[in-house]
């Protein structure tokens, strides 16, 4: 895949198993692909300015190896969809023998996480000069 510099921008995004998802294009530079296939095909950038939708406009995103078990990708916060992340572990586990996990508890480890990190959010917040990290004046 060539792809011109400085592409990003939002992006859902197909897999090839009927999953979809969103999340986060940014790309720097050429992928070659070689024989390997897309691990993405993305549909949209929904959500994004006119100019930011023009930068992602990709109809591939990474590559997956011949075996189908390494994947590579350019598109961020991939993970963060308790629906998505679900359905992609499970195709693992299923993999691997192991019963599917139910949305809940997906569901439930999205609301730990965002919990976590509004607490650290909190406690940078409240122990570093923020101001002065992101250059504006006092």
């Amino acid at each position: 895949m060539r792809s011109p510099a400085g592409r990003s921008g939002p992006a859902s995004f197909h897999v090839e198993t009927s999953s979809s998802g969103r999340g986060f294009f940014i790309h720097m530079g050429e992928t070659p692909r070689g024989d390997a296939r897309p691990c993405f095909h993305v549909r949209s950038a929904r959500g994004a300015s006119d100019q930011q939708a023009r930068k992602c406009d990709v109809s591939t995103d990474g590559a997956v190896s011949a075996g189908g078990m390494v994947r590579g990708t350019y598109i961020h916060g991939l993970f963060d969809r308790a629906g998505f992340r679900r359905a992609w572990l499970n195709r693992i586990r299923l993999r691997r023998g192991l019963p599917p996990v139910d949305i809940e508890r997906s569901e439930r480890f999205t609301q730990r996480l965002r919990k976590e990190l509004d607490r650290w959010a909190d406690h940078l917040n409240n122990h570093l000069n923020v101001d002065l990290l992101f250059g504006r004046p006092s």
